[in-house]
């Protein structure tokens, strides 16, 4: 259980502050990142996540929020 929470744990790493999401989903080489709204709502600019291999991962679509609630769904390649 914990080697994989630890597999499907992301840091978001945005300007000047960082979050954590899941890895809710993989399509092919899409995955799908369940986080709070608050990590990803004002930044502009680049965000890039962090995996637990240590790579860095920048190509993020553009975030969306989930209803009037503090998560967002954001993917990357």
């Amino acid at each position: 259980m914990e080697n994989l929470a630890r597999q499907t744990t992301v840091r978001i790493q945005t300007g000047k502050s960082s979050g954590s999401g899941m890895i809710v989903r993989r399509q092919g080489q899409t995955y799908t990142v369940l986080t709070n709204w608050h990590v990803v709502a004002i930044v502009r600019g680049d965000r890039t996540i962090v995996t637990d291999d240590g790579l860095l991962h920048r190509r993020l679509g553009v975030p969306r929020r989930r209803g009037d609630t503090d998560l967002a769904i954001v993917e990357f390649l």
